[in-house]
């Protein structure tokens, strides 16, 4: 099963978090549900901002956007909402503009 390191780099002060998947993906946002909840007032952060999880061969990660409303984006690049993206080691996620 594929595990992954995530680091905040800027933001809030998380610290950095072993990623294990889960069915449905782990969902970033400041919803209660959320599996990684950002605090309440991070008003450019959707409720369910973005998924990661693993994709079908389960040796690989990826991110979607959730229809956020300010963007998911990966290495600069703005992703497609419900579109998954590989990730690969080193990648840089940001949940704001």
């Amino acid at each position: 099963m594929a595990t992954a390191w995530l680091v905040p780099v800027a933001g809030p002060t998380i610290a950095p978090l072993v990623l294990s998947s889960k069915d449905g993906g782990v969902i970033v946002g400041r919803h209660e549900s959320s599996d990684i909840k950002l605090p309440p007032d991070a008003d450019k952060i959707s409720r369910n901002n973005a998924r990661l999880q693993v994709d079908e061969s389960g040796a690989r990660w990826t991110l979607t956007d959730l229809k956020s409303s300010w963007g998911t984006y990966l290495n600069g690049v703005r992703l497609t909402p419900l579109v998954d993206m590989p990730l690969s080691e080193g990648d840089l996620v940001r949940l704001t503009p």
